[in-house]
Formats: C-alpha cells, structure tokens, sequence
C-alpha cells in the first residue's frame, strides 16, 4: 500500500531507484530489475530520486527541507554512502540531472523569480551557468553532451547547444 513513483534506472540498468511514500514518509528504495531480492532502502525520509550518474558512482536526488525549499543531494554508491548537498539555496532548486560523462549537472532553479535551467560542475557546481533565457523546467542531456533539451514556458521543447568539456 502506498505510492511508489519515480523511478530512475541505475547506470548499469540492474536497479531502479524509486521514491515510496508507503511508511508516511519519504523513501528511497533499490530493487533489482529481475525481480531477485527485496527491495533495500537507501534512504529514510530524504525525498525523491531523479538522476543516476552514468559512471554509476552518485544518486541525485531532491529533498525538500523546511527553510530552503527543494534541495538537490547526492547520495554515493560507496561506503560510507553519506548523503551529501549539491545544490542548496533558499529557492526551488530541482529537477536535477548527470552529464554523459558525470561531471556536470543541469538543473533547474527559481533563483531569478521564475524557473530557469542551469549547468554546473558535479560536485562543487564550479562554471555555473544560466542556459534558458525565457524560462525552462524538466532539463535533460542530449547523449552526447553538446545538447540540452528542456520545457520553455510555452510548453514547447527547446534544445540548447552546451560544451560540457568547457562548461
């Protein structure tokens, strides 16, 4: 009983992560995508899933938290796996994304008074940069890394060249 929703597949497509709000709080869980095994918890009351790094080695995920709103995280793969910020403002900052290669994020973020996309270096968000001009959400990285593709304000798709080797 309860909702389980995004879900995000791991970089080697053997797990999916996914939030569930079946405890009242919110979860993230691990489940093999064969079927084998029990679901595992990654984290407790924390929030929800919304990228995998493709090297395989960070969940990003968003946490909403009382005095800076919606947070971006990253949980990594190794031990200890202790969670740690990435993107932490007083705005809405959400949405959040892995490069094809791991190093960068693309977000978006309310920090201008509307919501805007935004790429940075993964993890100290070093050459952070305003890709939108006119508003933009649900960011995503074109498999090559020299694209970025959001929702404009319109509700029309929009691409946006990037140099993620330079970024």
């Amino acid at each position: 009983s309860g909702i389980d929703s995004q879900p995000v597949w791991s970089s080697d497509g053997r797990r999916v992560v996914f939030y569930s709000g079946r405890s009242g709080s919110r979860d993230v869980f691990e489940k093999s995508t064969d079927g084998a095994g029990e679901e595992r918890l990654l984290l407790s009351d924390a929030g929800s899933p919304v990228s995998s790094s493709p090297d395989g080695r960070f969940l990003l995920y968003q946490r909403l938290a009382t005095n800076t709103g919606t947070d971006l995280w990253a949980l990594p793969a190794a031990e200890p796996r202790k969670p740690f910020a990435v993107v932490q403002t007083p705005f809405e900052d959400r949405g959040g994304q892995f490069s094809p290669d791991s190093r960068w994020i693309v977000y978006e973020s309310n920090e201008s008074g509307r919501f805007e996309i935004y790429v940075a270096s993964f993890p100290d968000l070093k050459g952070k940069r305003q890709v939108s001009t006119e508003g933009g959400t649900q960011p995503r990285w074109g498999r090559d890394a020299r694209e970025l593709f959001y929702v404009g304000p319109d509700a029309r798709m929009m691409a946006a060249r990037v140099n993620a080797a330079g970024a």
